[in-house]
């Protein structure tokens, strides 16, 4: 392959990439990050800056080395310019744009972690970075967090809108119809579900009363029965009656008779 050929692959960018990624269409076919894992991340800028440093010189520093990486990105070579644009991080104060070059070099090397990292610093230094916005819905596109590349996309459009990244967007967006039918299609059955499981319930609860009231309708009827009975009377005035053989009975053990279970009998003979 000629220099020219391959600093023409170098230029194909993280959306083109993306893009292409997205119009395989089936997930199977689709090298995903999210299977593999990526290499540590690379480094970040101190927690505290050194006063002794010229600020000048720390900030020509840092303009060089990201030169260098540009070349390097020029030149098709991806692991230097990602180097070169590290030391220029780790220099600190690190600027969202040199965040979000770094993001894109690690996203074309197949970090999309690490990109979406870059990209949320990125944020914190400039939350209305466009450019962030779109490398992290590309990484989260290609780790298949659709719902959130989704609204990184439309944040990053809002703010900074070109042509290729609203096609990229759309097929982002062709992803969530997807997957909201498909969540849409679980909400259903759950409630269904659920309506089924309240319907028997109900039923159950309307058996069970019923059940209920027709042992209070046959409690009712036996006592109307026995009601006017003599020997009923004389257990209800006398609170015991003879059994058949004679014995004396009281009520009902349960204690919740209202009449006597005990009717007297002659024996047969």
């Amino acid at each position: 392959i000629s220099l020219k050929d391959k600093v023409l692959t170098c230029r194909v960018s993280a959306a083109e990439l993306c893009a292409e990624r997205l119009r395989i269409g089936k997930d199977d076919d689709v090298s995903v990050a999210g299977n593999v894992e990526e290499p540590p991340f690379p480094k970040m800028p101190p927690l505290v800056d050194d006063e002794n440093r010229d600020p000048e010189a720390v900030a020509a520093q840092r303009d060089s080395l990201s030169q260098k990486a540009s070349e390097a990105l020029d030149a098709g070579d991806l692991e230097t310019a990602l180097r070169r644009l590290t030391d220029a991080i780790v220099l600190g104060r690190p600027s969202a744009l040199l965040y979000a070059r770094r993001a894109e070099v690690l996203l074309l090397l197949g970090r999309p972690r690490a990109a979406v990292r870059d990209c949320g610093n990125a944020l914190e230094v400039n939350p209305d970075s466009g450019k962030a916005f779109k490398i992290r819905a590309r990484a989260r596109a290609h780790l298949k967090h659709w719902s959130e590349a989704h609204a990184d996309f439309q944040e990053g459009l809002r703010i900074d809108y070109d042509e290729s990244t609203y096609e990229e967007s759309r097929l982002v967006a062709e992803k969530m119809k997807g997957i909201q039918a498909v969540a849409t299609e679980r909400r259903l059955k759950m409630e269904n579900a659920e309506t089924q499981r309240r319907e028997r319930d109900v039923k159950a609860a309307q058996e069970a009363q019923k059940r209920l009231a027709d042992q209070a309708n046959e409690k009712q009827l036996a006592e109307s029965r026995i009601a006017h009975q003599p020997y009923f009377q004389a257990a209800k005035r006398y609170g015991y009656m003879h059994d058949f053989m004679g014995v004396k009975r009281g009520p009902c053990k349960c204690s919740k008779c209202d009449f006597y279970v005990w009717k007297p009998r002659r024996m047969g003979g």
